[in-house]
């Protein structure tokens, strides 16, 4: 590990909560670390960030988001470790919650139902408005992908995995439509590797947003 990559790999170390980096162990932690780099390097300076989202098990989950500011843009990715689990433990209907996070001075989380929402034998993974004071309606383009261990996209297998809605605080309308995958087909692919894949999902504001109005992120550096 050169000295670049060992910076950051205690920066990230660092923002995790106490034990954290023992209990996804140095090899993911390492991962996280390299694909971070490689995210600065194609995308450039301008990307903060955030924590890791890592959920499967009993350890809360974290965030790990990274936002363009003044373009509106951003990603969050979810990493799922002991997939099996997260199946076994979490009922049809139910969901795991990611920690939220912020793009464009609004906050989000991801939404997992291992076993579906509603429908069976499926994946649903949906994008959430996490607040209930947003009164004005945000046009959004969003969308869902694996990200792979070589670090490559694909959705391909996904359903749904990119559109554009308008969401605000009213009802239903917090929710995206879901993404799905069929769990047989999911279970089989180069996606899910040693029980755990991860899901990133990116963000688009396509009107201007106040961000001065918004609650401002909390620092954990």
């Amino acid at each position: 590990m050169d000295a670049y990559v060992c910076w950051w790999h205690k920066r990230l170390a660092g923002a995790l909560p106490e034990g954290y980096a023992d209990w996804v162990g140095e090899q993911a932690l390492a991962e996280v670390t390299e694909f971070f780099i490689s995210e600065i390097i194609s995308r450039g300076p301008s990307m903060s960030f955030a924590r890791v989202s890592v959920v499967g098990d009993d350890m809360p989950p974290g965030s790990a988001s990274a936002t363009t500011p003044g373009t509106y843009s951003g990603y969050h990715l979810l990493m799922v470790r002991r997939y099996s689990n997260t199946k076994q433990d979490t009922p049809k209907g139910e969901c795991i919650k990611s920690r939220p996070f912020r793009v464009g001075g609004y906050r989000w989380c991801i939404e997992y139902y291992p076993n579906g929402y509603e429908t069976e034998h499926a994946i649903s993974i949906y994008l959430v408005l996490n607040q209930s004071d947003v009164v004005e309606r945000v046009n959004v383009d969003y969308g869902f992908s694996f990200v792979d261990p070589d670090q490559n996209l694909d959705s391909t297998l996904l359903t749904r995995a990119r559109k554009t809605l308008v969401f605000w605080s009213t009802g239903v309308l917090r929710w995206s439509l879901p993404c799905i995958i069929e769990t047989e087909i999911f279970e089989k692919s180069k996606h899910l590797s040693n029980d755990s894949f991860t899901i990133r999902c990116d963000i688009s504001l396509t009107k201007d947003v106040d961000i001065g109005d918004a609650a401002p992120p909390v620092s954990i550096w």
